[in-house]
């Protein structure tokens, strides 16, 4: 069965969209929808799947006049403030598709009869499902994407507002926001107190989906931060022991001030001389450190002790050649 958009309220666009969807269907060679103009024809809904949808209806079976039709409408549904607090949150799990109108749906307008159907009515599926009283009036078949998969939620109904304040039949249903055979072959379960609806094999509240993950890097910005990271703990080794020498030379400064300058302060000596001492003991851990990371890196040249003078080879022939030490030297050593 083929996805109906059913718009009896076209008027609700901007003009501009209006203008360009009507020309669009002009000039196609078979129109498939039209526009009301007229703000004082009525509309009724009538919610029994036997009758079928009883509503003037048009179809749109342009995928880029679906999309601006979609957009606009979801524009204008959040712009009224006037949404309940679960269909707010369940937007974010549905994926609304509006697709070209299907008159298997039992729709026919007011005082006619019901119109032929396309396809055999043994596929058709009874519509039923969602009402509500919002503005604007509109009835259109949506698709929920739960976990990956399709499922269908009927059709949603928005009627007018003022039949909601006269208090007419078929405005006052906002309470039942997902039909109970939706909910039954989905396996959802809706907690009204807790505001949850909840899929039952892996236990995702739809109200509340996840976050979205961070993007991936690239393989460039993994390498460049990686550079980054061994560089800020590089300086963090150096400079462990900085925080020692920058308090000492504050303390001296400070002391320095008060004090005579010609007046040798016994104080800023001991100081200099500490000061002096923790310089000497890093530059030692440094030297260290390298000596260390050296042997480990050339770890087969640097043997624990040198073989037995019994087991060196007797093979090795070494000549020296002395330089006399009576030539004048004339030219650069390197050459």
């Amino acid at each position: 069965m083929e996805d109906a958009a059913l718009l009896p309220a076209i008027g609700l666009l901007r003009p501009e969209i209006v203008a360009q969807l009507r020309k669009e269907n002009e000039s196609s060679s078979a129109p498939s929808w039209e526009i009301n103009d007229d703000p004082e024809r009525g509309w009724e809904i009538n919610d029994d799947p036997e009758r079928g949808w009883v509503s003037f209806a048009w179809g749109i079976d342009t995928p880029a006049a679906r999309s601006r039709v979609m957009k606009e409408l979801c524009e204008r549904w959040r712009d009224t403030g006037l949404w309940p607090d679960e269909i707010s949150g369940f937007v974010g799990a549905l994926c609304w598709n509006a697709g070209p109108y299907n008159a298997s749906a039992r729709t026919r307008r007011l005082g006619r009869e019901p119109a032929e159907p396309v396809t055999d009515a043994a596929e058709v599926e009874p519509l039923s499902g969602w009402a509500g009283s919002l503005a604007p009036r509109l009835s259109l078949r949506c698709v929920a994407l739960v976990l990956g998969r399709m499922y269908e939620c009927y059709n949603l109904v928005l009627t007018n507002l003022r039949e909601r304040e006269k208090g007419e039949a078929g405005g006052t249903k906002i309470e039942q926001y997902l039909s109970k055979p939706f909910l039954e072959s989905n396996h959802l379960v809706k907690d009204y107190a807790a505001h949850t609806l909840v899929h039952k094999s892996s236990g995702c509240n739809l109200l509340s989906p996840p976050s979205r993950k961070p993007p991936t890097r690239s393989i460039a910005e993994q390498r460049q931060a990686s550079r980054e990271e061994k560089i800020t703990n590089d300086d963090v080794a150096r400079l462990r022991h900085l925080w020692f020498l920058k308090e000492m030379q504050d303390t001296t400064c400070i002391r320095c001030l008060h004090s005579d300058p010609n007046t040798v302060n016994s104080t800023s000596v001991a100081a200099t001389a500490v000061r002096e001492g923790v310089e000497v003991l890093v530059l030692l851990q440094q030297l260290e450190s390298e000596n260390t990371s050296m042997k480990q890196e050339y770890i087969d040249r640097f043997p624990d002790d040198i073989p037995h003078i019994n087991n060196l080879p007797t093979d090795c022939y070494h000549c020296f050649i002395l330089k006399d030490a009576n030539m004048v030297i004339s030219c650069r050593q390197y050459d």
